[in-house]
């Protein structure tokens, strides 16, 4: 039988993969501890156990669709293994950051910029997802070796936010950024990148 510690987490979770869910479906600004609630078939007071606000509960959404999408990009990219090209990490890049969790995500950062207690919600997640990102990169192979770690982290979080404001336009019907010029464009500068040199400090 599960103790109660454990079923507290198990109830956190379901409300986070419905708060996912919720954000997926229906934005940030359909966002709300009711419409979790519902999706996770729990009472609004279950919530409240768990969140004080609705503020928190987004947060903490955003906190877990963004470890999700690391996972989703570990299992990836450990997939294609050290004879990886750079066309083979840029497709799987595109199909990491177009999965509905990365444009429910964006979404909330967009309502952040006017949200200054959202804001500080956010400002250590996303401190914390860019340093699990970094460790990511500096694993990555290509082509049987490990890029210049400087380049590397420079390229993946480029093509990163790239993929953001690709994201952003493509939902909003733009029609910008095909997946053929993304990863074009993503080899051209990685080729650049790769044969800049770098001192002992990472700079040029």
């Amino acid at each position: 039988m599960a103790t109660q510690a454990e079923r507290r987490k198990q109830t956190r979770r379901k409300l986070l993969e419905a708060g996912t869910a919720v954000l997926i479906e229906h934005g940030a600004t359909g966002f709300s501890t009711v419409a979790v609630a519902e999706a996770a078939d729990l009472s609004n007071g279950a919530v409240f156990n768990h969140f004080n606000t609705r503020l928190d509960l987004l947060a903490a959404t955003v906190e877990y669709a963004l470890a999700e999408l690391r996972e989703s990009f570990a299992r990836a990219f450990s997939a294609v293994g050290p004879q990886a090209t750079v066309t083979d990490l840029l497709q799987i890049l595109w199909e990491c950051m177009t999965l509905p969790e990365q444009t429910a995500v964006t979404d909330v950062f967009a309502q952040a910029r006017t949200d200054a207690e959202l804001q500080a919600l956010l400002t250590p997640i996303m401190a914390e997802h860019h340093r699990y990102i970094n460790v990511m990169v500096s694993l990555i192979e290509v082509d049987g070796g490990r890029p210049d770690p400087y380049a590397a982290r420079t390229f993946s979080f480029l093509f990163i936010y790239a993929m953001v404001g690709l994201t952003v336009n493509n939902v909003v019907g733009a029609g910008l950024g095909q997946q053929e010029d993304f990863i074009e464009l993503g080899r051209r500068m990685f080729e650049v990148l790769a044969d800049s040199p770098t001192d002992s400090t990472g700079k040029e």
